[in-house]
């Protein structure tokens, strides 16, 4: 399935048309800037979005934001060039100079699986974006690459972190990088044996290269003995190997916290896995240099920590990482935290209720029963230019060619409670179905017809829409004679 989206919004001079197949402008003079970039020439604060399946054709959900420092208004045209049979483009009209978040819906379907590598193309400038396409049930294709330092020592191993006898390792503060000489991109799983408690393991995908780095993290163990252990690679990468010298068992750090300092990032909710991003750092005043391990559960969910401090400075954090997931709604969950030399804190944290799953339904071109497009039912909330948008979208089911459909409500300043048509230019809606046999179908300014009603918004988290909706949507982008008519429609989902 394909979502080509056709928006139309209210300005204060007119109305701004954004397609992605079709380029329809009411505005006048051409917008000009330039891509941000890296220093590799990789697009700055790239976001790909959605699954890429190979034989699967896109849908609305798979598009690629880039960020465009725009110089002079105008209209704009910001497309990738066609790698594996699809591509993503963006057409509009821009009324802010500056830097503007642009996105490029996608078009088309992946012809075989692998890491495929767009060009982006503004004015003169271009950046590059890498978009992994999966084989459907097996995720995306293996990378084929050679270890660097086969069949000895891998070449360039560079350790991260500290190795001691007793101090448990971290998956994100004990890693091995090593590199490798990829020939035909893709995915890559390494792991290690278990050598004096620690093992050390690697996912991710690769571009081809001669000195690609994989990083290798540790599991978390804690080293038995002190000495040096070498842990061997082994697969059809070939074979290398690195030493990873262990010191012997350090005396344990005196420090105190200052609670008032404590940060906590992340979200909390119930049922909802830890991931890296839910820390809590902790300023502290180290009197004496060592190890730190700290542990503190509570409400299913456990943070930890472990290092080395320097005696010096005396200003420094600590940075406790998450795991597990909230077993109730709390606010909140006190956490005491106990370090070294007696020194003791306290750190709230709330944790919510889990979102409720969203649900879009309706009687479709007539039927007795009704139609549910609730996996992965959700909203997606952009503003651009002062003028904001809700996209509401869901599928049938989770086989390949499901039918699937695309709500959008656009408003100038913020979506409200009220009534929203394809013919109004204030309280716009637009539509899009996609049947099972891929054809779709558009209600918009150009033709078909829907009326939304938003019934409740929520502005504060949990964040989320409900409403109803009817119309008929036609094929040929809204001009066509073949239709599908939707009656009774509701959607109640969360939105972001």
């Amino acid at each position: 399935m394909k979502f080509v989206r056709i928006l139309f919004a209210i300005l204060s001079i007119g109305f701004v048309l954004s397609a992605c197949q079709k380029d329809f402008s009411y505005e006048s003079g051409a917008g000009h800037g330039t891509l941000a970039k890296d220093a590799f020439g990789d697009c700055a604060s790239i976001l790909v979005n959605g699954s890429y399946q190979k034989d699967t054709l896109l849908r609305g959900s798979n598009f690629i934001e880039v960020q465009a420092n725009f110089t002079q208004l105008g209209n704009y045209s910001i497309k990738t060039d066609t790698v594996n049979g699809y591509s993503f483009s963006a057409v509009g009209y821009t009324g802010v100079v500056g830097l503007n978040t642009i996105r490029l819906v996608g078009v088309g379907k992946p012809l075989v699986a692998g890491v495929d590598v767009f060009t982006v193309k503004f004015d003169t400038s271009s950046c590059k974006v890498n978009v992994n396409v999966t084989i459907g049930a097996g995720g995306v294709l293996p990378a084929v690459f050679t270890l660097n330092g086969n069949p000895t020592a891998c070449a360039a191993a560079t350790l991260a972190g500290n190795y001691n006898m007793s101090l448990p390792t971290t998956s994100t503060g004990n890693t091995v990088t090593i590199t490798a000489n990829v020939t035909t991109a893709g995915s890559y799983t390494i792991t290690t044996p278990l050598v004096n408690g620690v093992s050390f393991t690697g996912t991710g995908t690769l571009t081809i290269g001669a000195s690609q780095p994989i990083i290798l993290r540790a599991n978390g163990g804690t080293p038995a003995a002190a000495g040096t252990f070498n842990y061997l690679i082994t697969g059809s990468a070939g074979n290398c190997n690195f030493d990873v010298v262990y010191g012997a068992a350090l005396a344990p750090a005196v420090y105190t916290f200052t609670c008032a300092g404590a940060t906590v990032l992340g979200t909390y909710e119930v049922g909802t896995a830890m991931t890296a991003s839910n820390t809590i750092t902790l300023p502290i005043t180290v009197a004496t240099g060592g190890t730190y391990i700290i542990t503190t559960t509570v409400n299913g969910i456990t943070f930890s920590g472990s290092g080395v401090l320097p005696a010096t400075p005396a200003a420094q954090s600590i940075i406790l990482t998450a795991s597990g997931s909230p077993l109730a709604v709390a606010a909140p969950s006190t956490f005491v935290i106990s370090g070294g030399g007696g020194a003791n804190c306290s750190v709230n944290i709330t944790v919510t209720a889990a979102v409720v799953p969203g649900t879009i339904t309706a009687f479709v071109n007539g039927g007795g029963t009704v139609t549910t497009f609730n996996i992965g039912a959700t909203g997606l909330l952009t503003s651009f230019g002062g003028i904001s948008t809700i996209d509401i979208s869901g599928d049938n089911s989770n086989a390949t060619n499901t039918a699937s459909i695309l709500l959008g409500v656009t408003k100038t300043g913020s979506i409200t409670t009220g009534t929203y048509t394809q013919s109004n230019l204030v309280n716009t809606a637009d539509g899009q179905y996609d049947n099972t046999t891929g054809t779709s179908f558009y209600a918009n300014l150009v033709g078909g017809t829907l009326t939304l009603n938003v019934t409740s918004i929520t502005t504060v988290a949990p964040l989320r829409i409900q409403g109803t909706f009817s119309g008929t949507f036609k094929d040929a982008f809204g001009t066509g004679t073949n239709t599908t008519t939707f009656a009774t429609g509701t959607f109640d989902v969360p939105y972001n």
